[in-house]
């Protein structure tokens, strides 16, 4: 590519700045995301210590039951029905039952 060029000049300076906004809320979404299942980590580890009663939001569907074990990227649940595993990722609430 020839560099000097007034137009090109001109089209890879937007290029390079538009790149560069990407990459930037690429990285605030990835940390956002880091800091929201770091913190819901650290939430069903004290459910977990407590032993308290839970309900889990996952798509739509709710699951009631006390968090048993928190691996890196899931939980495992024991419900009325029995043993759940559940991913970190999946969930969309918990409260306290």
């Amino acid at each position: 590519m020839n560099q000097d060029h007034p137009d090109l000049v001109e089209i890879d300076r937007h290029i390079r700045h538009h790149l560069e906004r990407v990459l930037r809320a690429e990285q605030e979404a990835a940390n956002l995301n880091r800091r929201r299942r770091a913190s819901l980590r650290d939430r069903l580890i004290d459910f977990e210590e407590r032993r308290d009663p839970v309900v889990i939001s996952q798509s739509g569907t709710a699951i009631a039951g006390v968090v048993d074990n928190v691996g890196v990227d899931h939980i495992d649940l024991v419900s009325a029905s029995g043993p759940v595993i559940i991913a970190i990722g999946s969930i969309d609430g918990i409260r306290l039952l």
